[in-house]
């Protein structure tokens, strides 16, 4: 009995002479790395861009080999929408910078959105390498064409 005691009593005086640990940071969300990719700062931006593109990779897998209306399918639909919506914000910038251009035409071309064509196009003006360089061409020939604007045509319309 006296042995526990001892214990109970120095296991107390332990706990009371520690230091209060300080309130970490609540964990970043997707939307973070989302907003992240336009960030100046390049191991930020080159981290998020990994990031997002791994996020987006699994959605892919998850809304293709899920049953429909599953919980793992409904949460990859609110991840596409939500990397969708933000990413070609996002992306406008990353494709500016050589270390964050290629992962972004990747994500581009998956998601197949046709409005950033001439953005991912004009990332090949950067200093990209080798594979870089090859990375960003596949994705532009994924990139489904950019729609044609519509012309309205000038026809004259005849009453009998």
């Amino acid at each position: 009995m006296p042995w526990s005691l001892l214990v109970w009593v120095g296991a107390a005086l332990a706990v009371e002479g520690e230091e209060p640990q300080a309130a970490q940071a609540p964990p970043k969300t997707l939307g973070d790395y989302l907003s992240e990719l336009a960030t100046d700062e390049n191991a930020e931006r080159l981290y998020a861009a990994r990031y997002v593109r791994g996020e987006l990779n699994r959605a892919l897998r998850a809304q293709a080999s899920r049953p429909p209306g599953s919980t793992e399918e409904v949460e990859a639909r609110v991840v596409l929408t939500e990397i969708w919506n933000r990413l070609p914000g996002s992306c406008a910038v990353a494709l500016k910078f050589t270390n964050t251009a290629a992962p972004c035409a990747e994500m581009i071309a998956d998601l197949e959105i046709d409005t950033m064509h001439e953005a991912v196009k004009a990332s090949l003006s950067l200093d990209l390498s080798k594979g870089q360089r090859a990375r960003v061409e596949k994705a532009i020939a994924r990139l489904p064409p950019p729609a044609a604007p519509v012309v309205p045509t000038d026809t004259t319309l005849v009453l009998p």
